[in-house]
């Protein structure tokens, strides 16, 4: 670790997408990491491809935040690409960065472009922020991440099973970091829990399946007329899990509720979240539920739902696909509300032991010097 001592003022340049609440868990990362970092005292500088929105993760007046242009009307594809480039070049080299962090793909390449030929090529750190084996989803995207992560100087996993995907000349210039949760879900306080108040958060797709937790509520619901789920999140699927939702009759029971820039509320007013995705990277809705107290049921997915949940002790991990464990799990949780409410206080306390903003902020930067800026 940093001492404070003799603590190295850092340079972190880290660039992503946006960070708009509804495109990923990636998004929230960067802005927790930022801020941890900021708030040690290190100077971070966050290069963005879109403006910012009301709908955007929070992040501190500490942090310098740069826009790259946007492609003008009837500006040519590749033109507007090229000049991306020039302007990022332009910023990393005003900035001076220690250690550059990209987030998903594009970000990625886009770097790696702009530090040809300069000092700063050999201070990337790359990322991976999902599933390797099955995204992206298209395969000439997951090549050029991978000949990525074997040129740039280290790569960042958020768990063992994403590092043990690549060669082990990979895993030699690696290290394994989880997601980090923010200071204010951590000093949260949460009531006693109405089990029956069921809600997820997430990206309305393929992904994170809603539509099996759309099925398990609905076999429920006959026997627990009191139960209700709120999803949160938008995507390309919500129109489907509308038509779903009324053929099922189940509009009084079940609501799609769109974004939030509030999940701390969100999760405290519920009683038990559920997550039945088919892959993730490290699940930060599931993070985030587990840090304010609550009792969680999870998909055991590749990956990171089984990195976090002890079965039975902090939470339930429950097979992809399979509506009626789904239904089991949820009905045991509202049968055994003593034990539920155990697995819930386990779960914050898992998550407070390691995952706190300022501990995993701190294990990132000495990762930074370990890796990038002492080698």
């Amino acid at each position: 670790m940093i001492s404070k001592e003799n603590k190295k003022i850092m340079k972190i340049l880290f660039t992503i997408n946006r960070l708009h609440a509804g495109s990923g868990g990636a998004q929230r990362v960067v802005s927790l990491l930022c801020n941890g970092i900021s708030d040690l005292g290190h100077d971070v500088l966050l290069v963005l491809y879109e403006n910012r929105t009301e709908y955007d993760y929070y992040l501190s007046e500490k942090v310098k935040v740069v826009v790259l242009p946007k492609r003008k009307k009837n500006e040519n594809t590749l033109r507007a690409a090229i000049n991306k480039v020039v302007v990022l070049r332009q910023n990393v080299s005003s900035f001076e960065p220690d250690v550059i962090v990209p987030f998903l793909s594009d970000p990625t390449f886009a770097i790696y472009l702009a530090t040809r030929f300069s000092k700063f090529s050999s201070r990337i750190i790359t990322t991976v922020r999902n599933n390797p084996k099955i995204f992206p989803k298209q395969r000439k995207y997951r090549w050029r991440n991978n000949i990525l992560m074997a040129l740039n100087k280290a790569c960042f996993f958020q768990n063992i099973e994403q590092r043990d995907y690549f060669p082990k000349f990979i895993q030699k210039k690696s290290f394994v970091l989880p997601n980090p949760v923010s200071d204010e879900l951590m000093n949260s306080v949460r009531s006693e829990t109405d089990i029956y108040k069921i809600i997820t958060l997430g990206r309305l797709s393929e992904q994170k399946n809603q539509k099996m937790l759309i099925k398990a509520v609905a076999l429920l619901v006959p026997q627990y007329k009191q139960l209700s789920l709120d999803i949160y999140g938008d995507g390309s699927l919500k129109e489907e899990l509308q038509k779903m939702i009324d053929s099922l009759q189940m509009t009084e029971h079940i609501r799609l509720c769109g974004l939030t820039n509030d999940v701390k509320s969100v999760l405290l007013n519920h009683g038990l979240f559920v997550m039945t995705s088919n892959y993730e990277g490290m699940p930060n809705a599931l993070i985030e539920a587990m840090a304010t107290g609550m009792p969680c049921i999870s998909t055991n997915c590749p990956t990171g739902p089984s990195d976090l949940i002890i079965e039975k002790d902090n939470g339930m991990l429950i097979a992809m696909n399979n509506v009626e464990e789904c239904a089991e799990s949820i009905a045991y949780m509202i049968e055994n509300r003593d034990k539920a409410l155990l697995m819930g206080h386990n779960a914050r306390q898992t998550i407070e032991k390691e995952l706190t903003c300022s501990e995993i902020s701190k294990k990132f930067l000495s990762y930074c010097e370990e890796f990038v800026v002492n080698k």
